[in-house]
C-alpha cells in the first residue's frame, strides 16, 4: 500500500485517530500490568516490520537507513530486530482452517459435499494430508488431532476420525482470544483504510447495528439469537467463497494472482449508565 501525502489538517486528524485507537489498547495494558518499556519495545518492532513490508511491497531495497527514516527507530534497534522472527501458527490457531478445508475440499468430502471420515493413522494417512494442506507442514498433524479431540470437534474410532462440529469458536483461553483480536483489528484497519483511500467501485462491507435501551433480562436471548444467526450466515459465506478458492476449485486460472477475502463479525453488550428514564429511539446502523 503506497504512502499518502498528508496535509497538516490530515496529520492532525490521523494523530487524533491514533489517540482514539490507543485508548482501548492502553486500558488493556493497564489491566494486564504491561509496563511502558515493554510496550515501547513492541511498538518499535512493529514499526520496523511494517516499514520493511512497505519497502518490499514497493520493490525497493530494504536498508536500515531507509527503515530508520520511515519510522524514527534507531538503526541499532533495527539491526537487533532483524534477528527476531514472527511467531508461527500454533496447533490451536490452525484448527478453524482445517475444519473449513475438511468441509469444502473435494479430497476430503463425500459425493454429497459432506466431510468424510478420514484415516488418521500412518505417515501418509488422509488426516495428515488434510492438515499439511492447511499448514504446509509447519504444525504436527498429531498435535492438531489431539487438540481437536480435546476440544470435542472430532470423534475418533480406532484409525478413523470424523468431524462432528461444523463451526469453531475458541473457548475462552487467553491465547485464542488475543490471537483473534489481533487478526480482526488488522483486517478491520485494512478494510476501512481501503474504503477511504482506494475508493473501489464496490467498497468493503463495514456496518454496525446498535440499540442502546434494551432491558438486561433480554440479553441471554439476544446473545443466543446472534450466535445462531451469525454462525448460520458465516456457513453461507464459507460455502460461497469456497467455490472460488483454488484450494477447492482447481479449475481456476493459476496465472492470476491470489487474493485473500475475509468476512468478520462480532457482537458486544454492556450495561448503560442512565440517570433518568429514556425515550424510545430508533436503531443506529451504518
Amino acid at each position: 500500500m503506497k504512502a499518502h501525502a498528508s496535509s497538516p489538517q490530515d496529520r492532525s486528524l490521523f494523530l487524533q485517530l491514533v489517540a482514539r485507537l490507543l485508548s482501548p489498547f492502553a486500558r488493556f495494558c493497564i489491566r494486564h500490568s504491561l509496563p511502558l518499556q515493554e510496550v515501547v519495545e513492541l511498538l518499535k518492532f512493529s514499526l520496523v516490520d511494517a516499514a520493511r513490508e512497505e519497502l518490499r511491497h514497493e520493490g525497493k531495497e530494504i536498508s536500515a537507513s531507509r527503515v530508520s527514516a520511515m519510522t524514527g527507530v534507531h538503526r541499532k534497534d533495527i539491526a537487533r530486530f532483524a534477528e527476531l522472527g514472527k511467531p508461527t501458527m500454533s496447533a490451536r490457531g490452525s484448527i478453524g482452517r482445517v475444519m473449513v478445508h475438511w468441509q469444502h475440499d473435494k479430497r476430503f468430502t463425500t459425493s454429497s459435499g459432506k466431510p468424510r471420515a478420514l484415516i488418521c493413522e500412518g505417515r501418509e494417512c488422509e488426516f495428515i494430508d488434510l492438515v499439511n494442506s492447511v499448514t504446509g507442514g509447519d504444525n504436527s498433524p498429531y498435535s492438531v488431532l489431539h487438540e481437536m479431540e480435546r476440544l470435542g470437534v472430532v470423534k475418533r474410532t480406532g484409525p478413523i476420525v470424523s468431524l462432528i462440529w461444523r463451526d469453531f469458536a475458541p473457548d475462552p483461553e487467553v491465547e485464542d482470544g488475543i490471537s483473534m483480536l489481533a487478526e480482526d483489528v488488522s483486517d478491520l484497519y485494512r478494510s476501512v483504510n481501503e474504503n477511504i483511500f482506494t475508493r473501489e467501485k464496490t467498497p468493503n462491507f463495514h456496518m454496525k447495528t446498535e440499540f442502546d435501551n434494551i432491558p438486561l433480562s433480554a440479553l441471554p436471548k439476544i446473545r443466543q439469537w446472534i450466535l445462531e444467526e451469525g454462525s448460520s450466515f458465516h456457513r453461507k459465506v464459507r460455502t460461497y467463497l469456497a467455490k472460488f478458492d483454488r484450494d477447492f476449485n482447481r479449475s481456476s486460472k493459476k496465472e492470476e494472482p491470489s487474493v485473500r477475502v475475509a468476512f468478520g463479525s462480532f457482537s458486544v453488550a454492556e450495561v448503560e449508565e442512565q440517570s433518568s428514564p429514556r425515550k424510545n429511539v430508533p436503531e443506529k446502523s451504518r
